[in-house]
């Protein structure tokens, strides 16, 4: 068992092959101990990584002139998931027992749809988007990365899980500054649509002996501080005609890390980290005025919204015969500021400008630590009566 066997066992395995191919095998020495003067060691170490980098774009090319009797149609959507897990776990039939796992998920993701620059378009009806793929009823990005430790020894176990999940989004539908674009009689959708779910979670458990020392630490973290939704008239765009008009960014996010350490031994420690920060820019906006006035014949509605979730909790558990340490952090730092906004004169039968936001953020922390040593009468005693003797 332990790294000892695991090396004995690739030895055994290319000495093998080596004498089936007509080689002489494994002339060499035996394998050194990976032992100290205190003992073995055995370590189960394991690491995932994801990295993913994702579009889909649908455009019309820079200075191009485009006269349709019908819409013009530039659609793209995207469906993408990120999701890595890594477990490591050892368990030695003496001395030091190690695990660690790491698990790291970094996705780069672009879904966009959008008029070239200094592009003429004609039409009667127009249509930029950049909106869910739907895979059955799914309908949404799922990124996670989870990370599980374990390591247990009569002597010393030590257990680290580290999980971190990164993301980067841009969703993205506009007219830029320099299209000049007639909308005719059909309607107009200028639509961005990101859907998605966030985790990281990290657990640790070490059991070391009871004279001995167990360690579990666990860091767990979602950063999502590019996260961009965005639908766009620029300013300055040169556009007029049209039916309805729609200009909509819609965003939902469920953000969710999980850290979790645990340890046992005569001496106990505890430590865990879980963060989230979520910072998502949601944006529905037609710009400043352009040569032309915007005379649409229809309603014109413009709507930004967020829906989401950031929870973040902890607990962290240590329980040593002589000296218990559980500490955990767990910090939420969230903002959101969906904006709906027009920066034009426009003419049509009806405005609405929606900017919605719901959200639900919770931070939840637990830590103990439970430390007892034998009593004069051949009990027990926790911690805090082992403090009143102190006293």
């Amino acid at each position: 068992g332990g790294v000892d066997g695991q090396l004995s066992s690739q030895r055994t395995y290319a000495n093998q092959q080596s004498l089936d191919t007509g080689g002489a095998g494994v002339q060499n020495s035996s394998n050194p101990s990976a032992s100290t003067s205190d003992g073995g060691v055995s370590v189960a170490a394991a690491i995932a990584l994801n990295i993913a980098d994702v579009s889909a774009r649908a455009w019309l090319p820079d200075g191009l002139t485009l006269i349709a009797g019908a819409a013009v149609l530039l659609l793209a959507s995207e469906q993408v998931d990120g999701i890595v897990q890594a477990d490591g776990t050892a368990l030695a039939t003496k001395d030091a027992g190690v695990g660690a796992a790491v698990a790291l998920n970094l996705v780069f993701l672009e879904n966009r749809a959008w008029a070239g620059a200094d592009t003429t378009v004609q039409a009667n009806g127009f249509t930029a988007s950049a909106t869910m793929t739907a895979v059955g009823s799914d309908r949404s990005h799922d990124f996670s990365a989870i990370a599980n430790a374990g390591a247990g020894s009569p002597d010393v176990g030590v257990a680290g899980a580290v999980a971190l999940n990164i993301v980067t989004d841009r969703t993205e539908a506009w007219i830029p500054s320099s299209a000049v674009v007639d909308f005719g009689t059909g309607d107009v959708v200028v639509a961005a649509e990101n859907l998605r779910t966030d985790t990281a979670k990290a657990k640790a458990d070490a059991k070391g002996g009871g004279s001995s020392t167990g360690v579990g630490a666990s860091v767990a973290i979602n950063v999502i501080a590019v996260n961009l939704t965005r639908a766009e008239i620029e300013d300055g765009a040169d556009v007029t005609g049209g039916a309805n008009v729609w200009v909509t960014a819609d965003a939902t996010d469920t953000v969710i890390a999980e850290v979790t350490a645990g340890s046992s031994g005569g001496n106990a420690v505890s430590p865990a980290v879980g963060i989230n920060v979520v910072l998502p820019v949601t944006l529905a906006r037609i710009g400043t005025p352009g040569p032309r006035p915007f005379v649409a014949s229809g309603d014109i509605v413009v709507r930004g919204t967020y829906k989401g979730s950031a929870t973040v909790t902890g607990n962290a558990d240590a329980a040593g015969a002589s000296v218990a340490v559980g500490a955990i952090i767990v910090i939420n730092v969230v903002d959101i500021d969906p904006i709906a906004a027009v920066y034009r004169d426009i003419t049509g039968a009806s405005l609405w400008l929606i900017a919605t936001t719901e959200l639900h953020t919770r931070a939840e922390a637990t830590a103990s630590a439970q430390g007892t040593k034998s009593s004069t009468q051949g009990g027990a005693q926790n911690s805090d009566a082992q403090a009143q003797d102190q006293l």
